[in-house]
């Protein structure tokens, strides 16, 4: 029997606020694997350019929250084994990337929802992800 997929209603109420003014307000979820896996996946098809297809491979999806508020989505993937403009910024020779490339990750997927209006919200959920990643994937992937 197929799953019955969950359709979540988003508030899509215009925001226009500074963010000093929501900073403390603001929380990252990692939704990967959990019940709100679906709400990610529902945001990011709708509303972002690339849409959304199954990832394959090793992923980390988080919700970011504005109270009970989704306002943003991101995500990160495994590294891509062969991409020339990274292999040639970083000039690593095929036994130096087969040893550091398990320790890269792919942004592969960042949504700030069309009606949200927060100066500098990018670079601060950017952070924030960043921060949770190192917590979150030694937990998930037992590196």
């Amino acid at each position: 029997m197929k799953a019955q997929k969950i359709i979540y209603h988003i508030d899509d109420t215009p925001l226009e606020v500074g963010i000093q003014e929501v900073i403390s307000l603001l929380k990252i979820e990692l939704v990967s694997s959990t019940e709100l896996e679906s709400l990610w996946d529902q945001l990011v098809r709708t509303y972002h350019y690339l849409g959304y297809e199954k990832m394959i491979g090793p992923r980390v999806k988080y919700i970011v929250w504005l109270d009970k508020r989704a306002i943003a989505a991101i995500s990160y993937n495994q590294a891509a084994y062969k991409l020339k403009a990274r292999d040639v910024f970083i000039d690593w020779n095929e036994d130096e990337k087969k040893q550091y490339l398990p320790n890269v990750l792919d942004n592969n997927r960042f949504l700030i929802l069309p009606w949200v209006h927060i100066k500098n919200l990018a670079s601060h959920i950017i952070s924030l992800s960043i921060g949770h990643l190192k917590q979150d994937c030694p937990k998930i992937y037992s590196l």
